[in-house]
């Protein structure tokens, strides 16, 4: 392959023609760890830092060892040592390493780690990160050995800028990825521990779904229907087709509550002796490792010919019970208890159809379990758009990182390319009201926090996005940014590209949080937002969105939702008719699981459509 203009070939690929290739030697020295022996071991002393203190590329203080003994002054960590894993049983965690600070000034580390002492640390603990850097890893360890020593480390070559100013660009670029990945594992976690607190209450009967007061009713799993068994299908068989089928393990390790997609495919012929699926069925694991899982199960909520693997018990409900609420009720602690007190054997723990039915517990009306179901599925529903969003996102900093370390794109040109250029007129924004999209939108959300949010209710990102998305569509006729994700129709750049930011520092808005409810409210300058509205908007706009004050979050979805869709269908030049509708949000990937919702039913796309044409035109 020829090579670009401005790059030379190296021992590690080409780099630019000013960049070196180096060897970490070069750049700073390795130092070995710690030797101790059990004896030094304290309940306290000083802190030695092993591979279990590495947690995901974090530091992790909560598998702590101490020791107290004579310290050599080189095992002292100094801010800024690039510690890394260099002996292990496990071959995957040869290599792993973080970059250390303030908080374990005065620690050492131990002696199957190193730390390699740089005043460019933090530029080659990021092509630690690298493919370059994992290549070399494992041509060292070859097949049998899980060491690096320090004369493997000083001998790893890396593309290396000469200039500091580009490397501190590359390395600030990477660290903004990992802030913005934090962020998400963080939101992740927090939504994740409101749901479990929804679970708590909605699933206990402690806290009532409004609108519904009557009492829970003590019943058994049989009173709700009728259990069946699924019949084998082999791990052989399990990739012989492109029938799906749901196999026992898998409720195990790749399902929660409900089955999400498939993972095994079957055959005509295997299928004419598998058990047939229905829509609602719940589906039990009947064998497993441990009483305390045994019976796990997920709520099978897909429209289409599917087959049950063996081991699976299925339980068909009746039209007493909500098949997703019966998804997330029956793996609740109360319940797992009592399928573990039925589990029978010890290496491999069984459980029946007849114990399962048997289970009891008090249970909700139909109509309170589907609002209980909707709830839930929704916070499923948005932490799984954040989980897509995280992957997507690491993805994004990993071909950042291919391109940034190994100088395919330049943060920062080298003399020799900068040339110089007429002038030119600035570019004239995509808005016709003389100002960027950041801004219209920091005014957008800021006035809708003021309408629609409250100190008791303040409006959240869910909401303000389908408000804010419909005001476009009636404004302006479209809107612009707006993503087929799975809460959404989203637009991701009002939080990543500033517009929250400037409504937050404009001091339009404030966050503000009650209970479990978080989002914006007015702040002191909202005055300064309204005029800009009032200049760009009218002031019938926020009269207009009055009709959807009282609407629920999932009713203003669907409304969004569908409109997106025909507005997508009709520059395709398909016909909008609930049939398309439905196809164009199922062929949306993170869409799909739209349809299985309540809320997405036939009859609720039909009165969307019609709503969508009353306020928009067909």
């Amino acid at each position: 392959m020829e090579l670009k203009s401005g790059y030379k070939q190296t021992e590690i690929g080409p780099v630019p023609e000013d960049w070196q290739v180096s060897t970490i030697g070069e750049l700073g020295e390795p130092v070995n760890g710690l030797t101790y022996s059990p004896t030094d071991v304290r309940k306290y002393g000083t802190l030695v830092l092993r591979a279990s203190n590495i947690q995901n590329g974090k530091l992790s203080l909560e598998d702590n060892v101490y020791v107290d003994m004579d310290l050599p002054s080189r095992v002292i960590v100094q801010d800024g040592d690039l510690l890394i894993c260099v002996r292990n049983g496990s071959k995957q965690l040869i290599g792993k390493c973080i970059l250390l600070d303030h908080r374990v000034k005065g620690s050492v580390f131990g002696a199957f780690m190193s730390v390699v002492r740089s005043d460019n640390s933090n530029f080659i603990y990021r092509q630690f990160q690298s493919d370059i850097i994992q290549r070399q890893i494992a041509e060292v360890m070859g097949a049998t050995i899980n060491q690096l020593t320090n004369k493997n480390l000083k001998e790893f070559l890396i593309p290396f800028p000469p200039d500091i100013e580009e490397r501190e660009a590359i390395v600030e670029a990477l660290s903004h990825a990992d802030n913005l990945i934090e962020s998400i594992e963080v939101l992740i976690a927090k939504k994740r521990q409101i749901k479990q607190g929804a679970m708590d209450w909605l699933l206990t009967g402690k806290k009532r779904v409004p609108g519904f007061t009557d009492k829970w009713e003590s019943k058994q799993l049989d009173d709700f229907g009728t259990f069946l068994k699924g019949a084998g299908v082999t791990k052989s068989q399990a990739s012989t087709g492109d029938l799906p089928c749901v196999r026992y393990g898998e409720i195990y390790t790749r399902h929660n509550n409900f089955v999400n997609e498939f993972y095994s495919w079957i055959s005509p012929d295997v299928a004419m002796t598998a058990t047939r699926l229905q829509f609602g069925d719940i589906l039990f694991a009947g064998s497993g490792e441990t009483k305390e899982d045994i019976g796990k199960c997920v709520a099978f909520l897909h429209d289409v010919e599917a087959y049950a693997g063996g081991d699976i018990i299925l339980f068909r409900l009746n039209r007493k019970a909500d098949p997703l609420f019966f998804g997330y009720y029956l793996n609740t602690a109360f319940i797992a208890q009592q399928k573990a007190n039925k589990g029978q054997g010890d290496a491999v723990v069984h459980i029946s159809a007849t114990s399962l039915a048997a289970i009891a517990s008090k249970f909700p009306q139909v109509r309170e379990q589907r609002a209980i179901a909707t709830i839930l599925f929704e916070m499923d529903d948005e932490i799984a758009a954040l989980t897509t969003k995280l992957a997507k996102t690491r993805q994004i900093k990993q071909g950042m990182m291919q391109e940034l370390l190994t100088g395919k794109i330049r943060l920062v040109q080298p003399a020799s390319n900068v040339l110089p250029f007429a002038a030119k007129e600035k570019a004239v924004t995509t808005s016709n009201k003389g100002h960027n999209s950041a801004i219209n939108e920091a005014v957008v959300i800021s006035v809708l926090a003021k309408n629609f949010g409250s100190d008791q209710w303040p409006l959240g990102r869910k909401r303000y996005t389908k408000l804010s998305y419909l005001l476009h569509r009636h404004a302006e006729g479209g809107a612009e940014g707006y993503l087929k994700k799975a809460a959404g129709p989203y637009n991701p750049s009002t939080k990543y590209k500033g517009a929250e930011k400037i409504a937050l520092t404009n001091r339009y808005v404030r966050s503000h949080a009650r209970d479990n409810f978080s989002g914006f409210v007015a702040a002191e300058k909202i005055a300064e937002a309204e005029g800009y509205f009032s200049k760009w908007y009218g002031d019938n706009t926020i009269g207009w969105l009055e009709q959807f004050r009282y609407k629920k979050n999932d009713e203003l979805e669907l409304l969004a939702t569908v409109d997106m869709a025909m507005v997508g269908l009709r520059d395709a030049g398909i016909q909008v008719d609930t049939a398309s509708v439905k196809q164009y949000i199922h062929d949306a990937p993170e869409w799909t699981v739209k349809l299985n919702r309540p809320i997405f039913s036939d009859d609720n796309i039909v009165e969307a459509i019609e709503w969508s044409k009353q306020l928009f035109g067909s």
